[in-house]
């Protein structure tokens, strides 16, 4: 039985839109995918059963970067999928030499911007939330995972999980 070590992130750049964030963003917090339960607790069950319902509603990708940037915090958009942000990382493994490419992208809309504390020789921390509306993940050039909830997709490894919904609803 072999040991399987944690993946590292070595190093990483972000982009909002065509501005690169090299040196300037410290950590980026990816979207959580949480389901959502319900407890059902009806007869014929020897105890409470949590059934998924849907998702949570908090879908968004948060980043820090160090210093003021208007850019950041000005940029909006009316669309719900008008922001495009992306990150280009090189993941190690924990047991080698061994890295691979990780790409993110995300599309949304900026829901939280805020340029912190301003002092005087000191360097700020700006810190943004997007409320994301599509996200799309790579590994080693490879999709792992992408979803558009507006057009109700979601591919896993390359297995869309809802495309039976779609034919369903007349949505090819």
């Amino acid at each position: 039985m072999s040991i399987v070590l944690p993946r590292i992130l070595r190093a990483f750049d972000l982009y909002v839109g065509d501005n690169n964030y090299a040196g300037t963003c410290e950590k980026i917090k990816l979207p959580k995918n949480a389901p959502k339960f319900e407890v059902l607790n009806a007869g014929g069950l020897s105890r409470p059963l949590k059934v998924q319902t849907g998702y949570e509603d908090d879908w968004d990708m948060t980043f820090s970067t160090k210093g003021l940037d208007f850019d950041i915090l000005l940029a909006g958009n009316c669309a719900i999928d008008g922001v495009p942000i992306m990150v280009k990382g090189s993941i190690g493994e924990g047991d080698s030499c061994t890295e691979h490419s990780f790409k993110a992208y995300f599309w949304g809309q900026i829901s939280d911007a805020d340029g912190g504390d301003l002092s005087i020789n000191e360097l700020s921390t700006t810190d943004v939330t997007l409320a994301c509306a599509r996200i799309q993940y790579f590994l080693d050039e490879k999709e792992i995972y992408f979803e558009d909830t507006m057009n109700m997709i979601r591919r896993i490894n390359g297995v869309d999980h809802l495309a039976e919904r779609r034919k369903h609803l007349g949505r090819q």
